[in-house]
């Protein structure tokens, strides 16, 4: 009787954990289709799928022990989901509006002061190699449409922007896996 409660606490003990939640490999690897699946091309509406799979997993791995323990790989995979995230919401800004369709530039956030403008100058913030001209591996057209006199960011080229990001980070996650 004793060895059938010491088997059963034993296998409990290594099923348990992985049953409760995720480990970062699973969310790096989650993270990991998105970028692969953004390589090989894939459709806004592909993409919101995707990013809802992988916020999934990475949703299980923060609500893991071993997240608490690895304080610096959470915070990486959080950064990674939020670059994913935002490429969303810029990605639906252009998904949303049909004004820009005839222009011979694409789809454009313009720099003014309305709640686009913001939007605008919050990405080029957070995203500052984006504030630079389209040439120079940027965003940012120098009042090249001209539309409503402001400046404009190129929502593909922000995006793209974003998810090299993503992939940087990605990438030290991966090797902080293996480290």
């Amino acid at each position: 009787m004793k060895k059938i409660i010491l088997v059963s606490l034993l296998l409990s003990l290594f099923i348990v954990p992985a049953a409760y939640g995720q480990s970062a490999r699973d969310a790096v690897k989650a993270l990991k289709r998105i970028e692969a699946r953004a390589d090989m091309g894939i459709s806004y509406s592909e993409y919101v799928l995707a990013l809802a799979d992988a916020r999934v997993e990475v949703q299980m791995y923060l609500e893991s022990h071993e997240a608490k323990q690895k304080a610096e790989m959470t915070g990486l995979i959080k950064k990674i989901l939020s670059h994913y995230e935002t490429a969303r919401l810029v990605w639906k800004n252009k998904v949303s509006r049909t004004q820009d369709l005839d222009t011979v530039f694409g789809h454009l956030i313009c720099l003014n002061d309305e709640p686009e403008g913001a939007f605008g100058r919050s990405l080029l913030k957070q995203y500052p190699q984006a504030d630079n001209p389209v040439d120079r591996g940027g965003a940012l057209t120098k009042r090249a449409y001209k539309k409503d006199r402001c400046d404009e960011i190129l929502v593909d080229n922000m995006i793209h922007v974003i998810w090299q990001e993503a992939s940087k980070d990605l990438l030290r996650a991966t090797k902080m896996l293996f480290a």
